[in-house]
């Protein structure tokens, strides 16, 4: 079950924090970035509720850290478009029908020719061990709805990125998605779309698995295609 806003601020409060305050830039740094990975890794994965707001003082209390790295933390979010900041402090962005339909024009445009590059170029023992990794991951303890489904759907998307060979491409490949990615995890607590998330990332990874570039392309097409038009209807209704 999702938490509300205040049960995430309440779990901020409790949760260990990994590192103790030191006041040196390099410890700073190090820090901020620990704060930012964790928090990319919680939002992806659909562990705050779309109505939270992040504020610096509740963050640098959940770490045990001073303001700056925790402030420094939410603006890389907010500068990665995942995060915008409010008054109050931080927000999710909300996207109009037609903003949603300008992303997914750069991920149409980006991921299918990343993943057909994958399938066309990655080591053959890549592939197969991939294959394997998301057979478990999307296997029989995948129960759709269920936040470790979720959580699942990001891994297996995150090792497909991970095998793209430009850096340049997976990272801006990556920036359009997380810009939804509190949606897209939002939607995917709906066990049938979770269930229609599994089958078409599932065959993607099969077509990468056999080296096979165009269907993987036109999988991942379909897939986007799919994943646009339910977040559109997703906003619509919110509208």
């Amino acid at each position: 079950m999702v938490s509300t806003a205040a049960d995430e601020r309440d779990g901020m409060a409790r949760r260990q924090p990994p590192a103790k305050t030191m006041d040196d830039d390099r410890r700073t740094s190090d820090l901020r970035g620990r704060i930012y990975d964790l928090l990319r890794a919680e939002i992806r994965d659909g562990r705050h509720a779309e109505d939270i707001v992040f504020g610096e003082h509740a963050i640098a209390r959940a770490f045990s850290v001073s303001r700056t790295p925790a402030r420094e933390a939410l603006a890389l979010l907010a500068r990665r478009g995942m995060l915008v900041p409010r008054r109050r402090g931080f927000e999710f962005p909300r996207f109009t029908p037609r903003e949603i339909d300008e992303i997914f024009e750069v991920r149409l445009l980006l991921e299918p020719w990343a993943m057909r590059g994958v399938a066309r170029s990655a080591a053959p023992e890549d592939r197969r061990r991939l294959a394997e990794a998301c057979a478990e991951d999307l296997g029989e303890a995948f129960v759709p709805g269920s936040p470790e489904a979720v959580a699942a759907l990001d891994r297996v998307q995150r090792r497909l990125s991970a095998l793209v060979a430009n850096p340049v491409l997976a990272d801006l490949a990556e920036r359009h998605a997380d810009k939804v990615a509190v949606h897209v995890a939002a939607l995917l607590r709906d066990p049938a779309e979770a269930e229609r998330a599994r089958g078409a990332v599932a065959a993607i990874v099969t077509a990468v698995a056999r080296g096979d570039g165009p269907d993987t392309e036109r999988l991942t097409v379909a897939r986007l295609e799919a994943l646009r038009d339910a977040l559109r209807r997703r906003a619509e209704e919110g509208s």
